[in-house]
């Protein structure tokens, strides 16, 4: 059963387009929703879908607030402040998708009063 499942999602991965191709279509729509963000660094393309799921998780879990991206000479991370506890679930394929595709490289979950989302360049 888990070997079909991993064959649905891989289908999954390739029918569904990267949600992250245009990062500055989807910022702003994050920010009419009330995301506050600053203007995004210079994020490498292979990295976009992480900003997207990421920036699109803190609204969707944390609500209106303020998220930032930092991108380094060894990682890319997003933060943003948790308020209170999430009730909100998604149907689970963002992040699991991305810790497949990144394995090691990706890391998340709770760091103090944030969320962070940081993956390694590679």
């Amino acid at each position: 059963m888990t070997e079909v499942r991993h064959t649905l999602q891989d289908l999954r991965d390739d029918v569904v387009p990267d949600r992250g191709t245009d990062l500055s279509e989807l910022v702003e729509r994050l920010r009419l929703a009330g995301l506050v963000l600053d203007d995004l660094p210079e994020i490498p393309k292979w990295a976009h879908r992480v900003v997207a799921e990421a920036l699109t998780n803190a609204l969707r879990h944390a609500g209106p607030g303020k998220a930032t991206v930092v991108v380094n000479d060894v990682y890319l991370e997003v933060r943003n402040r948790i308020r209170g506890l999430s009730t909100r679930r998604g149907a689970g394929y963002g992040l699991s998708s991305l810790e497949r595709h990144f394995g090691s490289r990706l890391v998340y979950g709770r760091r103090g009063l944030h969320w962070v989302v940081r993956v390694y360049f590679p």
